[in-house]
């Protein structure tokens, strides 16, 4: 139904696994909702679950995963783009060492796939979870690859389809869309990131340039080309999007699927970003239909936005 069943997928079968002895997860804390919420369920049916936490570039790092992961680790679960700061994690050498323990890796690709490539077999993963939406693709459909010979536990029950790992009628012309989607991505990816990477440091240029306090969490090094994240020290987060909006603008507080919590992200407190500070915090998202008229745009009504909120 979408990356979220996908990727809670070979979370929920550590419960089924025969062998107690190895039925531990390795995640960080850094992951979407739907990875968190999935290894805090198990968590509480059993599960070992530890977490490995993050650097204030946003990435976690390989080395913890070499105390983390032992002969008793099942699944490493960590996700591929994060989606607040775009920030890339180095699944390779995650995945290596994972499989040196004997265990199975998962990687929540959802912000990654029709932004970057993306290999499993270079990754070196036995799971990878996507959805459509985010390539411009329909909404409620996601996809799951499963390396030949993993185990996976079917989370709904009563037919034998899609190889009796998901029961039910498929959405045929989701999947249709999907594939389309998917088609087009791998045509004009290239260029369209290149044009979306240039806008994204336009921004972060004209907002170094014209706001004072603006901290970005996001590497534009090292991230996804259309995302991201920056605080502006003093400038409450909600009354930023709110202006924003008025503006004809739409930006998120978080996620987009937590912009509604009132508490600070809890992926930018796992980077070490005070709180006062990430609760002044927005994630910028550009696409395929925007420009640099936009951008421009952006930037010419952002300064005085930000000077608003701070003195209200």
């Amino acid at each position: 139904s979408g990356g979220s069943e996908a990727a809670n997928a070979p979370i929920l079968t550590l419960l089924d696994l025969p062998d107690k002895d190895r039925c531990e997860l390795v995640t960080s804390e850094i992951e979407h909702p739907c990875v968190d919420a999935a290894a805090k369920f198990v968590g509480k049916k059993g599960v070992n679950v530890k977490y490995a936490g993050a650097g204030p570039d946003g990435k976690v790092r390989p080395e913890e995963f070499e105390e983390l992961v032992t002969a008793k680790t099942a699944l490493v679960s960590v996700i591929l783009a994060n989606n607040e700061t775009g920030t890339i994690q180095d699944i390779r050498k995650i995945s290596k060492i994972a499989k040196e323990r004997g265990a199975l890796v998962h990687a929540d690709a959802a912000q990654a796939v029709g932004r970057i490539p993306v290999d499993v077999h270079d990754l070196g993963v036995d799971y990878l979870s996507f959805s459509a939406h985010k390539m411009y693709g329909p909404k409620g459909i996601g996809a799951l690859y499963v390396r030949t010979g993993a185990v996976l536990r079917p989370m709904i029950l009563g037919g034998s389809q899609e190889s009796s790992r998901r029961a039910g009628t498929e959405n045929v012309p989701g999947i249709a869309g999907f594939a389309k989607a998917v088609q087009i991505a791998g045509r004009e990816m290239s260029s369209d990131m290149k044009r979306i990477a240039a806008l994204r440091d336009m921004m972060m240029r004209g907002i170094t340039k014209d706001i004072s306090g603006a901290v970005f969490n996001t590497n534009p090094g090292d991230s996804l080309p259309n995302t991201l994240n920056v605080c502006f020290r003093q400038a409450d987060r909600f009354s930023v999007s709110l202006y924003l909006d008025k503006a004809g603008i739409s930006v998120s507080t978080a996620s987009a699927c937590a912009s509604r919590s009132i508490n600070p992200s809890r992926v930018l407190l796992a980077m070490g970003v005070p709180e006062e500070i990430a609760k002044c915090c927005i994630r910028i998202s550009l696409g395929r239909d925007n420009t640099e008229e936009d951008v421009k745009n952006f930037l010419a009504v952002l300064p005085g936005i930000v000077e608003r909120v701070r003195t209200e």
